[in-house]
Order: C-alpha cells, then sequence, then structure tokens
C-alpha cells in the first residue's frame, strides 16, 4: 500500500484471513459428496485432488492464500459443470459465503 502526497496523515490496511475451520468444514462435506454429484471420471479425480490440496494448504504453516483460491476456484467451476445438481447448487452456495 503506498500514500503520496500528503504529510503526517494516518494510513491503516486490514487483510482478512480466511476461516479455516469453517473451510475444513466445507471441504469434509464436498469430499463425502463427491460420489453424490455424479461427476465424470476425469472431473471426480480433479475435484478430490483440489479437495485434498486444500486441505494439504491449510494445515500447513503458512497456508497459501493464492493457491487455495485457485484450488476453490478449480472446485467452483467442476460444481458449475453440474447443471442442474441441487447437491451442487447447495455445494456452491456454501462455497460462496466462504469466500465472502
Amino acid at each position: 500500500q503506498i500514500q503520496q502526497g500528503s504529510q503526517g496523515s494516518p494510513q491503516t490496511m486490514s487483510v482478512t484471513q480466511p476461516d479455516f475451520k469453517a473451510l475444513e468444514d466445507f471441504i469434509a462435506e464436498l469430499k463425502s459428496q463427491i460420489p453424490a454429484l455424479q461427476l465424470g471420471p476425469e472431473d471426480g479425480a480433479q475435484m478430490k485432488a483440489d479437495a485434498d490440496a486444500v486441505n494439504s494448504q491449510v494445515s500447513s504453516p503458512r497456508p497459501n492464500g493464492m493457491v487455495i483460491e485457485q484450488l476453490l476456484a478449480s472446485i467452483t467451476n467442476i460444481l458449475e459443470g453440474c447443471a442442474g445438481s441441487v447437491l451442487a447448487s447447495a455445494l456452491l452456495h456454501k462455497l460462496t459465503g466462504l469466500s465472502g
């Protein structure tokens, strides 16, 4: 954050951390629901790999927010591809709530 052209003015910045516990709970629910989503073999394997990677990032000493964001974007993309699935819609709604 950069501030120019002012002297002595205060500057604040707030950074919010994702709720890792809520994210872990969501990923656990997602993984348990993968079979019910009836994804193709490739999408199912990708969803599981992404979910495992999110868990790995969340439990790491220094979780990488950018990596988590990309993994959640991949999960979102797969869920959006489940056209007409009430379960996928519910999971997307929960995921949207987690990401703000």
